[in-house]
């Protein structure tokens, strides 16, 4: 074959995801032509694909040494760089990207990306707007679009724009297709409409709380949710059945996700069902963990530092456990670890491991009614302790997850809730002096309770 019968080869095994058979041909056109500009760009992408960050970048940037012509090389050395946490060099190329290809859809959502990420959220969303002018189809662009209106508060475009979610390959759960209807919002009747949650066990919790207002309109609910939540749902007044996905379904009449329901109920910021607790922890398993945790002295503080690994955003919302040792040397203070996956760094020193005795949600519901504050970086345990109405401090990274919105050190999702939110990137020290600082002061005044408490 001829190098441009190479290339060509080469795009089609990329495209199909064979990246070592792609490599090998990108390489087969640089041994015969070095300075093959579009081997060397794509070259780098294989890189980039297969994890090789470094490599890829001098790739790319030896290419367009070579040809500087090129705006997909500019624009797919801006992803690169961006994944690198190289901002500014990322929105650079960007920019050159587009001033070459103004109509350049892939350039302008990268760049509403790298906007966002810098929380220059105006230009972000004017991004994502001319991404959508020249690819209207674009699910990721709306996909982020509606994260970032939800963040702002934006809830009428919010709700709207997140349905997007389901054409959206980049998300675990995928698109639902039952012959039934879509539920509407419309009085229910007495018919029997299944709910079903979907992404997270977290999503799963936030909006659980939506199941008495289906009810109230007639609704006979059927729920679909993992087996980790199945229990604790369960003490859920009203709800007919739960299936877990090993389960088959039985009859109904219409359909809706939990995560469609505020689009549905029409939320705003000022319509948030927020009473809590709206999820309540078995009362046999309470009794055991009231009796386990009854002789443990000071302030009883539950924690979870790291989310789900699996999870694209858990290196960045993952509080390093190390810098949390300095909880557990607070006086009048004991710490609790409620982390079911403590990963290579494994449990601070001086923390008490109850993670092992936690099964599913209802065991770990159970054990953190028994705890007078539970701290949580962005994941399941920080929704489950503010549906319960527990105290909860919430660690934040830099760009929090939407539903924390911005700004804010409280929840409107969750009344009980704290926010400790990173100053700078990357800075969990700062979060955790933050905390530390707190949690000082309330075990000094719980001391200080204590002490004039009659005898």
């Amino acid at each position: 074959m001829n190098t441009a019968e190479l290339l060509e080869t080469a795009l089609e095994r990329h495209r199909a995801g064979q990246l070592d058979e792609a490599a090998a041909l990108y390489r087969e056109v640089l041994q015969g032509d070095p300075d093959n500009a579009d081997a060397l760009h794509l070259m780098g992408v294989v890189m980039f694909e297969g994890g090789s960050r470094a490599a890829a970048i001098d790739l790319i940037q030896r290419a367009l040494a070579i040809d500087p012509k090129k705006p997909s090389a500019y624009n797919n050395l801006a992803s690169i760089l961006f994944k690198e946490g190289r901002l500014d060099e990322a929105g650079r190329f960007c920019l050159e990207a587009i001033r070459m290809s103004p109509q350049f859809g892939e350039a302008w959502y990268n760049l509403g990306n790298i906007r966002q990420d810098q929380r220059r959220y105006d230009e972000a969303l004017e991004c994502y707007g001319r991404t959508l002018a020249t690819t209207p189809d674009h699910a990721q662009a709306h996909w982020n679009r509606a994260l970032l209106w939800l963040l702002l508060g934006d809830y009428d475009k919010g709700w709207e724009e997140y349905e997007w979610r389901w054409r959206n390959e980049e998300l675990p759960t995928p698109a639902v297709d039952y012959p039934l209807p879509v539920w509407d919002g419309s009085p229910l009747g007495g018919k029997t409409i299944f709910l079903y949650a979907e992404q997270g066990m977290g999503d799963a919790i936030q909006f659980i709380r939506y199941v008495p207002l289906v009810q109230e309109l007639g609704g006979r609910v059927i729920l679909g949710c993992d087996r980790l939540v199945e229990r604790l749902f369960s003490q859920i007044h009203g709800i007919g059945n739960i299936v877990t996905p090993q389960s088959a379904v039985p009859s109904f009449t219409c359909h809706a996700s939990l995560l469609s329901l505020p689009r549905i109920f029409g939320t705003r910021l000022e319509t948030i069902p927020a009473r809590v607790p709206y999820l309540r922890p078995d009362e046999t398993l309470s009794k055991e963990w009231a009796g386990r945790l009854a002789d443990e002295p000071g302030l009883k503080v539950g924690i979870v530092w790291r989310g789900n690994p699996a999870q694209k955003v858990n290196p960045v919302r993952s509080c390093p456990a190390a810098l949390l040792e300095s909880l557990a040397r607070i006086p009048g203070v004991r710490m609790f670890s409620l982390q079911k996956d403590p990963g290579e760094e494994g449990t601070p020193n001086g923390f008490k491991d109850i993670a092992a005795d936690l099964d599913d949600f209802a065991d770990t519901a159970a054990a953190v009614g028994q705890l007078d504050v539970v701290i949580s970086v962005c994941t399941s345990v920080a929704h489950l302790a503010g549906a319960l109405g527990r105290p909860l401090w919430v660690m934040l990274a830099f760009n929090a997850d939407w539903r924390w919105l911005h700004g804010r050190d409280d929840s409107p999702w969750y009344p009980t809730a704290r926010l400790f939110r990173q100053a700078r990137r990357g800075d969990w020290q700062g979060v955790v002096d933050r905390v530390a600082s707190e949690l000082a002061v309330l075990a000094r005044r719980r001391g200080a309770n204590e002490e004039r408490a009659p005898k």
